[in-house]
């Protein structure tokens, strides 16, 4: 027995009989919806409807557009257009499709939430994030993206694995790859001349010398040697948000106080956030 092969229709709010439009999705899908709201939302769609379409024969009446763009993506789309609250996506593929699709009709807020949402989705692939924001030249995700990336060493920052080798690495260029990696290098060092010349201009904890363990004292000197060897691996205020330094204090001279020690670990943060603001991004778009 055959089945019946004729569209498919969506759950609410797609399935509306008062609709005065359908969009036909490429795998057959029917979501029914209002111009009004379409073009509020895109003005590709006021276009749209002002350009004869191909043929396609009318359902109860209600014309018919037939889309490129699966029926998981249009649902996805459609509902950031309708009254509600807005659809999750759940996975890498659903905001990297969305955001494209978005830009093709030019909806920037539902390009901006995918945008957010593959931030997400990708913290712990930034690189990734990066390659995308550079095939589809969507300049604010790149520069997001490049400073996640900071939190990656520069040796992890390339795929190894080619078996599990995402789509994205195959399509963008060496050159995007080769701006990402320099500009990871120009923070790292940016940081490096910061440890070297602006560690004393901070809320300094403790002495500035001691006479049992030196001047500057041993504690702070291993202090700074070892920020500056995590921060020349990974350029960014996070390296020293999830490094709990507490120096082992073997003077009781000039040990600091803890609530000095984290003041100034807040000040550091925020001169390592501006210094990294200041590098740019060279990219071609």
């Amino acid at each position: 027995m055959s089945q019946d092969s004729g569209p498919r229709s969506p759950q609410k709010p797609f399935n509306d009989p008062r609709a005065d439009v359908i969009l036909r999705s490429s795998d057959n899908v029917d979501f029914r919806t209002f111009k009004a709201i379409l073009f509020s939302s895109s003005s590709i769609f006021d276009d749209m409807f002002s350009i004869p379409q191909p043929s396609t024969a009318p359902v109860e009446d209600v014309p018919v557009v037939e889309m490129e763009e699966s029926a998981r993506i249009l649902e996805l789309l459609l509902r950031f257009c309708h009254p509600g609250e807005n659809p999750e996506m759940e996975t890498f593929e659903d905001a990297r499709d969305v955001l494209v699709v978005a830009m093709k009709y030019e909806m920037g807020f539902v390009a901006k939430a995918a945008q957010i949402r593959l931030l997400e989705l990708g913290h712990d692939e930034p690189v990734r994030v990066y390659a995308l924001a550079c095939i589809h030249m969507v300049h604010d995700l790149a520069h997001d993206a490049a400073r996640l990336a900071l939190q990656v060493p520069e040796d992890d920052l390339l795929p190894t694995d080619h078996v599990t080798l995402h789509p994205e690495y195959s399509s963008v260029s060496l050159k995007a790859f080769v701006q990402l990696v320099s500009f990871h290098r120009r923070c790292s060092a940016s940081l490096d001349l910061l440890v070297d010349g602006n560690f004393n201009g901070l809320v300094r904890p403790g002495v500035a010398s001691c006479y049992n363990c030196g001047n500057p004292p041993f504690w702070w000197q291993e202090f700074k040697k070892t920020a500056k060897q995590k921060l020349k691996s990974r350029p960014c205020s996070e390296t020293i948000d999830s490094w709990a330094y507490f120096p082992l204090y073997t003077c009781t001279s000039c040990k600091p106080q803890p609530t000095d020690m984290m003041k100034y670990i807040v000040k550091l943060r925020e001169f390592i956030k501006d210094r990294v603001n200041q590098v740019p991004l060279d990219i071609d778009f």
